[in-house]
């Protein structure tokens, strides 16, 4: 029985992948992308890299906390600023 399997798996492996019926592969929610961000998006990352600079100087963990998550919220409203 092992036999019948394992040769079966090598036919499948030496056939390769199944041909599309479609035609050739293309994208089918293409991407636009800009060649920069706008200011808004650049001056929200300033600002998350400042309080991330901010973070490691600070005394008390809680204050680090803070600080280091405030700027994980402004870099993720800089990708929504960059997404439109």
């Amino acid at each position: 029985m092992a036999h019948s399997s394992a040769a079966a798996a090598r036919r499948r492996r030496a056939a390769g992948p199944a041909p599309s019926l479609t035609g050739p592969a293309s994208d089918v929610h293409p991407v636009l992308r800009r060649t920069t961000a706008p200011p808004a998006a650049l001056d929200l990352l300033a600002q998350a890299r400042a309080g991330l600079e901010e973070a490691t100087t600070l005394e008390t963990p809680n204050e680090r906390y803070a600080t280091a998550h405030l700027a994980a919220l402004r870099t993720a409203a800089a990708v929504l600023a960059a997404r439109g």
